[in-house]
């Protein structure tokens, strides 16, 4: 194991952590678009699964070169790249945390000037937009309940407050390509957490890392149950309840197949409960709405 770690460490306002492995060929731009921030208040956190390439030898060379740039280099084989990230969290000691590929770079200089404006007390999750490097177009404005239920935001636009996974727990490594949207679901769907959109793209992100693997069977398979879970450990009114989980079956119609919205209604019967509530107080809000609609 490799580490590069301080005695005395200052506190720093954005800790910046990047898993890296075998990743010669991308890190030192990643790193270049983070030393020409206009703000310096953050560290940098170098989680590598022991590369066997110049990884490692590349960010030595720039940590010594950049004596004004605070890096912690951490290097031992992990179970994935969520594994990783979560050393990362063990290691850092920034008031904020954003989880950056080594592939991925920062869109513009003011990026952590910017988003460090919005950094207020009582926020725990700040978040922006990407810009895919490969086609260019932007992903994905500010995220509801529904439309995080449909897909997800990506890491590479969140900055997270460190305390976040002191409440919430950290990434669940039973997902090997999707434990951050888990995570995500479940701050949102809490109700226990904290977050604000900023119209700004944060970075480019690269067509290498676990997003280009494809989609996580097992989180697909537990999505129902983990979606169910949150729902009712949040706290929401029972009407709430019944619309989440009205938009969970629909997006299990809509996305998976009906043996996986009877299989789901099988192990969980209360939750059919639920829709069939939705189905008959909706037609009762409807005419409400076009009463008002009409006295108005």
């Amino acid at each position: 194991m490799l580490a590069q770690m301080p005695d005395m460490r200052e506190s720093k306002t954005i800790s910046i952590i990047i898993p890296t492995f075998n990743s010669e060929s991308h890190i030192r731009q990643c790193l270049e678009r983070i030393s020409v921030q206009t703000f310096g208040d953050y560290e940098i956190i170098i989680v590598d699964g022991v590369s066997t390439d110049r990884t490692l030898a590349i960010v030595e060379e720039y940590a010594t070169s950049h004596p004004d740039m605070s890096f912690i280099i951490h290097s031992e084989r992990d179970q994935g790249i969520y594994d990783a990230m979560n050393k990362g969290i063990h290691l850092s000691q920034g008031t904020w945390l954003y989880f950056s590929g080594a592939d991925d770079y920062f869109l513009t200089e003011d990026i952590l000037a910017t988003f460090s404006l919005a950094f207020r007390e009582g926020l725990e999750i700040v978040y922006g937009d990407v810009q895919n490097e490969s086609d260019g177009l932007s992903y994905d404005g500010a995220f509801d309940v529904e439309k995080l239920m449909t897909r997800n935001i990506c890491h590479q636009a969140i900055f997270y407050r460190r305390t976040i996974f002191e409440k919430m727990g950290n990434f669940d490594l039973t997902y090997t390509q999707e434990a951050d949207y888990a995570f995500n679901l479940k701050c949102w769907l809490s109700r226990d957490t904290t977050h604000l959109y900023v119209n700004k793209i944060v970075a480019f992100f690269g067509g290498f890392g676990i997003s280009s693997a494809g989609r996580d069977t097992q989180f697909i398979k537990d999505y129902p149950r983990l979606v169910q879970q949150y729902i009712n450990s949040g706290h929401h009114s029972r009407w709430t309840r019944i619309t989440y989980t009205s938009i969970l079956f629909r997006k299990i119609l809509l996305r998976y197949s009906l043996s996986t919205f009877f299989s789901a209604v099988a192990h969980r019967p209360h939750i059919l409960s639920n829709v069939i509530a939705t189905l008959m107080v909706f037609p009762n809000m409807l005419r409400k709405k076009n009463v008002s609609e009409t006295e108005s």
